[in-house]
């Protein structure tokens, strides 16, 4: 089924095509008032992240009187990679603020330069938006050499993470993927495509709001030749990290477009249905040859888990090898899967967030960008 299925609803902001779905929605009235709370907690995390104070210390630290380490106050490493380190940290000029620290090394900040630039010139475009985190431009570099970001930190971690915990009620699932609905209808409303959904980057607040992470991946791609095929090009340049959500057109060597985000999305609910990616681990060409030759991946279901047709709908939706034929992401937000959500009892036991990060304690927050 695809953008015409039965089971997305109508709502004004949805194309015509969608059939009148006879389900029961939240009240304008509940709509208004989680709006006008998401509109303020957006602001406030704005306004921490953009005073005047902030201007200050990088100017201290471009001036050559101080390093990164003399403004933050630097705590867990959360990964590191070939380009960056990303640490939890602390503003030293402010009190009970949590951030994430990417710190670019200094032996490849020349490489990695240009990719900063483009995420600077995306994110000064990109109002703040309540399902997506907050991140501060790229800076530097400093009297080390290196090229330092700051962005909000999300204590729940990443939906990869609480998934490890067991598995996921579909009320769960639809919560989080709602969140992400969203998140992408701001993005692409503004003409930015994500480039990276994924569970990893899908991170939870201590308020269990779910947030997207990590813009701008796909950028990092440099240009293609043209006597080169895409997945020679993959493998020549090492860029192969997170094939599995990379779709058909993708290995075709088309250019990414906004159905590139709802084809990784289906692959997210995959994931967070079964714990992991289809093909997951599979050599880049295989997964290029399954993907451009046959069927897309479903959800299966089995003895220990049956999963409803409503949600089997939603992923089929997502999975159109025909990215003309996919769905945006603000029709999916019609679809009556994202009605189920719910957060009120996760896992089915009635856990708070210190019982996730206790079970968790090295948390992936947005870990897939040091790679």
């Amino acid at each position: 089924m695809g953008a015409g299925s039965c089971h997305f609803g109508s709502r004004r902001s949805c194309p015509s095509i969608f059939s009148t779905s006879s389900e029961t929605r939240r009240t304008s009235t509940t709509k208004e008032k989680d709006s006008k709370t998401k509109s303020k907690t957006t602001t406030s995390v704005s306004k921490t992240f953009t005073s005047e104070v902030w201007k200050q210390k990088t100017r201290f630290i471009l001036s050559g009187e101080g390093i990164v380490e003399d403004v933050y106050c630097r705590g867990a490493l959360l990964g590191e990679g070939k380009y960056l380190q990303l640490f939890k940290a602390k503003p030293s000029f402010l009190e009970d603020t949590e951030m994430c620290l990417y710190i670019v090394r200094a032996e490849v900040a020349d490489e990695y330069l240009p990719y900063t630039s483009r995420v600077n010139k995306m994110l000064e475009i990109l109002p703040p938006h309540a399902n997506v985190v907050f991140s501060r431009s790229w800076e530097g570099p400093d009297k080390s050499k290196r090229l330092w970001r700051a962005t909000e930190y999300c204590a729940g971690g990443s939906m990869k993470d609480v998934r490890s915990l067991g598995r996921l009620s579909e009320q769960h699932i639809a919560h989080a993927l709602y969140c992400c609905v969203k998140a992408l209808i701001h993005l692409h409303a503004h003409g930015v495509i994500h480039g990276s959904v994924s569970s990893y980057n899908l991170l939870m607040t201590s308020k269990f709001e779910v947030k997207l992470a990590d813009l701008g991946v796909h950028d990092r791609f440099v240009p293609m030749p043209e006597d080169v095929k895409f997945v020679d090009f993959l493998e020549l340049k090492g860029w192969t990290r997170n094939p599995e959500w990379i779709p058909p057109e993708g290995f075709n060597g088309e250019k990414a477009t906004s159905k590139a985000d709802i084809w990784a999305l289906g692959i997210t609910c995959l994931e967070l249905a079964n714990g992991g990616p289809p093909l997951d681990g599979m050599p880049l060409r295989e997964i290029a040859e399954e993907r451009i030759k046959h069927a897309p991946p479903q959800l299966i279901n089995s003895e220990e888990c049956t999963w409803s047709e409503i949600y089997q709908d939603f992923v089929r939706s997502c999975l159109i090898k025909n990215p003309n034929l996919r769905p945006t992401a603000e029709q999916l937000l019609c679809h009556d899967f994202l009605n189920l959500r719910n957060w009120s009892n996760m896992n089915g036991k009635s856990r708070s967030l210190s019982d996730v990060n206790a079970m968790c304690p090295r948390r992936s927050q947005i870990a897939t960008s040091v790679y």
